[in-house]
């Protein structure tokens, strides 16, 4: 629709008539073309210098049979990336990701609902968790719909039942091994930067504190973030800080627990 509208725009501008309605069919030739870039656009040389070439590369219905650039050819020109209102080298958003955590600001969620996300991705045959659904009813689709959203900073809160550690989420719980294992699944599908994994050890007694790092090493293996005074830059380097924090690069698809102060 936007295409549509913008030719009829140009069809109606005085300025175009003698350009576009010359020989009662709207196109332009190359001369034309170069014209509009110029004149129109204020297009820089190189841009003018390669209109032969990009009017060579279009086919029907954006040229005509006689190679000329139809006025359904300059409209999708108009709306496409290449004429953007901004400088299209600056449209790759670069960051400096070789400071330390604490220096960003992180997406975080401290619940996890049971209910999906409304931009939440579908779970897909891949999952190596069996059973893994998109069924919103399910704390195990919400909790992967979370990690997939590409959230960085995740608080869990941990129980016990029947003896084996459990997460609590807000309206069901789920072994802490399986949500490890999802987290190794599918955190990292949509940034290759860290996870922050908050966990809040409150409701767990002292002899099921000490199962946690084991779980943690069985859950996430080499995802799980084992960070030295070197890498964290305590020597000065620049992989972090004194304080222990990695840099968002030097951790690159690793998990870093971080233990909640106790309330």
């Amino acid at each position: 629709i936007q295409q549509m509208l913008l030719a009829h725009q140009l069809w109606e501008e005085p300025k175009l008539h003698k350009f576009l309605r010359e020989g009662g069919f709207p196109a332009l030739t190359l001369e034309k073309w170069q014209w509009f870039l110029v004149e129109v656009q204020d297009e820089p040389r190189e841009v003018v210098e390669s209109a032969e070439a990009q009017l060579a590369q279009l086919s029907v219905p954006d040229t005509d049979t006689s190679g000329r650039m139809t006025l359904y050819g300059l409209s999708r020109y108009l709306c496409s990336p290449a004429n953007s209102f901004l400088d299209p080298r600056r449209h790759k958003t670069t960051h400096d990701m070789t400071q330390p955590l604490h220096e960003y600001w992180i997406a975080s969620a401290h619940h996890v609902h049971a209910d999906l996300p409304k931009q939440a991705f579908a779970c897909d045959d891949s999952d190596i968790l069996s059973g893994a659904t998109s069924n919103a009813s399910e704390p195990r689709s919400s909790l992967q719909a979370t990690l997939q959203s590409g959230c960085r900073c995740l608080g869990l809160a941990l129980d016990v039942l029947n003896g084996s550690l459990q997460v609590i989420l807000q309206q069901g719980r789920m072994p802490f091994l399986e949500v490890l294992q999802l987290v190794d699944a599918a955190a990292f599908k949509s940034t290759p930067y860290p996870l922050l994994l908050v966990l809040h050890l409150g409701l767990l007694p002292p002899a099921q504190c000490k199962a946690v790092p084991a779980a943690l090493a069985e859950g996430l293996g080499e995802r799980l973030w084992r960070g030295s005074a070197e890498s964290c830059g305590a020597s000065g380097g620049s992989g972090g800080d004194v304080h222990g924090l990695p840099t968002p690069e030097a951790a690159r698809e690793r998990v870093i627990v971080i233990l909640a102060p106790s309330a």
